[in-house]
C-alpha cells in the first residue's frame, strides 16, 4: 500500500493524489489517501455546491479513502518524504518514484514527471461534476457566440493577496509577453481572462489585448480553461492542472520561466517539458512583501532570544 495525506489548496491536492496514485498504479500497489483540512482563512476559493475538497469535487473512489481502522497500520509504515525546498534541484525524486510497497509518501509531489507518461489515464481520475462541466461549456459557448471564428486563448492571473504577500506573484509583463507570442502563432485570437482578483496587472492586460472576462467558481474556471484552444498559465498548481486536463492534441501552453515560492524558487519540473517557456520574474510588490515578512520573522526571533 502507498499512502499519502492530501492537504493545502485544490491544485496541490491534485498533485499529491495524481503523483502518488501514478506511482502505485505503475508498481501494482494498493493506493490510499486521506484528507487533512485547511483552516477556512487559508482556502483561496470554494465552489458553492462542491466546496474545495478534492475527494468530493472529483468523486474519488471510496475504496481509496483510508478507513479509520487502517490509520494505526499506516502509522507503522516508513515515511519517504520530499527533500526541503532549499535542497532541491528538481521536485521529482527518483527515491519516491522507486519506493517499495507499504510506505507513506510525504509532501505535495508537485512534478508532472511522476505521471506524464500516463497522462491520459490521470485525466480520467479528475472528471468534473456534470453541473460544473455544463456551466463551463455554457461559458465557452457564450464566448464563442460573442466572438465567432476566434481562437480562444485562456490567460490565468494568480495575483491574489495571499500570493502577493507570500512572495509568489510574478510580474504582469509575463502574460503580455506570452500573449504577444500567442498572437504571432495563432490567427484571429481572443484572450479569455481568468483571475482570482482584479488588479492592475489584469486591467493593464485588458486594455492592451482583445479580451473577454470569465470569472466563475474555482472548478468552473478550471474546466473552462481546459475547454479553450490554448492557454497562458501562471505559476500556480491550479493553473497547471487547468492546462493538464485539456485532452486536445493541439492544446498549446505558454508557461512562466520561474516559480517563486517565498524566499526561494520551486524547480520547474512542475510544468510539462513540451510547454513553451516565457521569461518571468517575481513582481516588485511581492518581493517587498516577502522581504518584509522575512525581516519581521527574523526580528521576532531575535527579540525572543533576548
Amino acid at each position: 500500500m502507498i499512502f499519502i495525506e492530501l492537504s493545502d489548496q485544490l491544485g496541490n491536492q491534485m498533485f499529491s493524489y495524481a503523483s502518488a496514485k501514478a506511482i502505485a498504479t505503475k508498481k501494482g500497489y494498493v493506493f490510499k489517501c486521506s484528507r487533512r483540512f485547511l483552516a477556512a482563512k487559508y482556502i483561496n476559493d470554494s465552489d458553492k455546491t462542491h466546496g474545495s475538497d478534492l475527494p468530493k469535487i472529483f468523486n474519488i473512489p471510496q475504496e481509496e479513502i483510508l478507513k479509520e481502522d487502517e490509520f494505526e497500520l499506516v502509522k507503522k509504515f516508513p515515511c519517504i518524504a520530499e527533500k526541503p525546498l532549499a535542497e532541491r534541484t528538481t521536485t521529482f525524486e527518483q527515491a519516491l518514484a522507486d519506493c517499495p510497497d507499504n510506505v507513506r509518501l510525504g509532501g505535495h509531489l508537485i512534478s508532472t514527471k511522476y505521471f506524464d507518461d500516463i497522462l491520459p489515464t490521470v485525466r480520467t481520475w479528475f472528471q468534473f461534476p456534470q453541473d460544473t462541466r455544463s456551466s463551463a461549456q455554457n461559458e465557452i459557448a457564450r464566448i464563442k457566440n460573442e466572438h465567432p471564428g476566434k481562437t480562444l486563448c485562456a490567460v490565468h492571473f494568480r495575483v491574489g493577496r495571499d500570493y502577493t504577500r507570500l512572495g509568489y506573484k510574478i510580474d504582469g509583463d509575463y502574460q503580455q509577453k506570452a500573449a504577444t507570442r500567442a498572437q504571432c502563432e495563432r490567427q484571429n485570437i481572443v484572450f479569455v481572462v481568468f483571475y482570482d482578483r482584479m488588479t492592475k496587472e489584469v486591467t493593464r492586460f485588458l486594455k492592451q489585448f482583445p479580451c473577454v472576462l470569465s470569472h466563475n467558481s474555482m472548478i468552473v474556471d478550471m474546466c473552462a480553461i481546459s475547454l479553450c484552444d490554448c492557454a497562458i498559465i501562471a505559476n500556480s498548481s491550479f493553473s497547471i492542472w487547468s492546462a493538464l486536463l485539456s485532452a486536445k492534441e493541439d492544446f498549446k501552453v505558454w508557461r512562466p520561466s520561474c516559480y517563486p515560492v517565498s524566499f526561494n524558487y520551486a524547480p520547474t519540473d512542475c510544468f510539462l517539458e513540451k510547454w513553451e517557456i516565457v521569461p518571468a520574474k517575481r513582481s516588485l510588490d511581492s518581493t517587498i512583501w516577502m522581504l518584509f515578512r522575512v525581516g519581521l520573522a527574523r526580528l521576532k526571533n531575535l527579540l525572543l532570544k533576548r
